[in-house]
């Protein structure tokens, strides 16, 4: 008898896009339409470091159209 196990793997990132930009693109992407945000981006000297974001605001946008 033959027994088949399912494992759960990873989608492949055909982009090439390293895994802290798509966090970040992905907090981005999940920010509520309509507001206005201030992102901050420290991206350290070091190559191997992880860079680090600060959003903040969330006002909302009083003279738009």
């Amino acid at each position: 008898m033959e027994t088949k196990a399912v494992y759960a793997v990873k989608e492949p990132n055909p982009s090439g896009i390293p895994v802290r930009w798509l966090r970040f693109l992905y907090r981005v992407a999940g920010l509520e339409r309509g507001r206005l945000y201030h992102v901050t981006i420290i991206v350290p000297e070091q190559s191997d470091a992880e860079p680090t974001w600060a959003i903040s605001g969330g006002a909302k946008v009083e003279n738009g159209d």
